[in-house]
């Protein structure tokens, strides 16, 4: 989790997924703290922007996938 609002966030995103790594977002729509994903989604940062009850979903998906 990258806390903080601004464009600190999408860097934090961006840095991780130029070291292989993938960044998903809360789906701002729903958030507890709205003005938090937009930094990264707007950076060009994120693979993946969800509701927080898609993204436990979304991982074991990907971990089961890996798997194979």
């Amino acid at each position: 989790r990258l806390p903080g609002a601004g464009a600190g966030g999408g860097e934090g995103l961006a840095t991780i997924r130029a070291g292989g790594g993938f960044a998903l977002v809360e789906d701002p729509r729903g958030a507890e703290a709205p003005t938090m994903p937009p930094a990264g989604i707007a950076a060009a940062a994120v693979d993946y922007v969800l509701p927080i009850a898609q993204m436990a979903n979304l991982l074991v998906s990907m971990v089961e996938g890996s798997r194979t």
